[in-house]
């Protein structure tokens, strides 16, 4: 069985916390609140923003770390 690199458990963390984010997002509009309409949404935000960091910025670094550890024979 084939284990993850670091890049690619970042990239399906990330993924997940984006849709987090989007559910959330969905979830705002049916609050009848317009205050807490406006709260939701920028918590949706937050969690859309830190899935981004998870798929784009995370994952080139935790990929170079994998393949230096695996010429080195370590896992």
């Amino acid at each position: 069985m084939r284990t993850l690199a670091g890049g690619d458990r970042s990239t399906l963390l990330g993924v997940f916390w984006m849709g987090v984010g989007f559910a959330i997002a969905a979830l705002s509009e049916v609050l009848p609140d317009p205050d807490a309409r406006r709260t939701t949404i920028w918590l949706a935000l937050a969690f859309i923003v830190l899935g981004g960091i998870f798929v784009y910025l995370i994952p080139p670094f935790l990929t170079l770390r994998w393949c230096r550890a695996q010429r080195a024979g370590r896992r």
